[in-house]
């Protein structure tokens, strides 16, 4: 499986207007050199606003080949084996300035501490153990969170248990398919959170696994280049914010154990545009589907009357022209979590009129 899957600018520095007027100050006189003084400042801070545009244009060339010069994982020249050339050492003791790396992980390794490479910028690729020699169980809160300019890494082994908390939060640069192997049993908040490069998500299922995965809140959230997930089968949650800003998400199975979808899942998923809720699901919190712009059509397959529907569920989605429903009595669910939105109620009621009012009739 292929995984092929960030300085900041500084700010120019401003001119100091007090340093302008001291100059003034001492060669003119307060009293009656206002205007001569005034029409100074006015040149000098025209002169100090060039200085600053070209600063930044300067800066600006500068960051452009500094950025330029971060190889590729193909193109990377240097490279370490964990645990053996970190023993005992932070990455700071290890990595020169400006050494940009690969990093394979020993088949030896059973776990990447928490924070052991946070906020390495030299790190470009990461090499996991083929799986039937891999011994690697976890990798801790934090390990590669903020490595900025992590581009590429192979799929996990099997075997994998355990990504922590933020394990890759904000590794900006990672780029393709991220598998996750069926040995996972916890993927855990925030993990992938900020990984806007990354473009697809596949959890791997094994028919001879009995593991039921946990997932955490935040996983993928403000993953702005992901655009399809496969979830497990036996899913039974999606948790809190889990999508939550994946603009450009277009498909998302929900697997037929889920029950929960829980608040702001999926709120601003803007090219989303159905969403197909199997017969397990029970409840939909609060906000869930909000924000989604393109979504047109949404189906509730559940027959049980009791499935729950939170506030605003799909709260400014402007798109929604399509809402079917097993049980009428859903519908009375829905309007209510809407009732906030004149405008959801007017276009629903008129066009599902027959159906709520036979539920209603037939409730009474």
């Amino acid at each position: 499986m292929e995984a092929d899957e960030v300085g900041a600018v500084a700010e120019p520095e401003q001119p100091r207007d007090d340093e302008s007027d001291s100059s003034s100050d001492e060669d003119d006189d307060m009293d009656d050199s206002d205007d001569d003084s005034n029409s100074d400042d006015d040149d000098s801070d025209s002169d100090d606003a060039a200085d600053a545009d070209d600063s930044s244009d300067s800066d600006n060339a500068d960051d452009s080949s500094v950025e330029e010069d971060v190889p590729t994982p193909d193109t990377v020249e240097h490279e370490y084996t964990y645990p053996q050339d970190f023993e005992g050492k932070l990455w700071e003791d290890v990595v020169a300035i400006g050494q940009y790396f690969r990093l394979i992980l020993d088949p030896s390794c059973t776990k990447i501490p928490q924070k052991k490479f946070e906020g390495c910028q030299y790190l470009i690729e990461i090499v996991y153990p083929e799986e039937k020699n891999s011994k690697l169980l976890r990798i801790d809160r934090w390990a590669f969170g903020c490595c900025f300019n992590l581009q590429r890494m192979n799929p996990f082994p099997d075997g994998l248990v355990e990504l922590g908390d933020g394990a890759f939060h904000d590794c900006s640069k990672l780029q393709g398919c991220i598998t996750i192997p069926p040995s996972i049993q916890f993927v855990r908040e925030s993990c992938f959170q900020w990984c806007k490069s990354i473009t697809s998500v596949v959890f791997e299922s094994s028919n001879a696994s009995t593991t039921v995965l946990e997932l955490e809140s935040y996983i993928f959230r403000s993953c702005e280049e992901l655009r399809s997930v496969r979830l497990p089968r036996d899913l039974t949650v999606i948790p809190r914010e889990c999508f939550h800003g994946c603009r450009l998400l277009l498909d998302v199975p929900i697997p037929g154990r889920v029950r929960t979808i829980q608040s702001w899942a999926f709120t601003n998923c803007r090219a989303l545009r159905a969403v197909d809720l199997p017969e397990s699901v029970i409840a939909i919190d609060e906000k869930a589907y909000s924000a989604c712009s393109s979504l047109a059509r949404v189906t509730i397959r559940s027959s049980t009357n009791a499935v729950q529907v939170g506030r605003e569920v799909f709260g400014f989605c402007p798109s929604l022209a399509t809402i079917r429903v097993v049980n009428p009595l859903v519908w009375s669910r829905v309007l209510s979590a809407m009732n906030t939105d004149p405008s959801f109620l007017y276009k629903f009621v008129r066009k599902y009129e027959g159906q709520i009012m036979t539920h209603h009739r037939s409730s009474r």
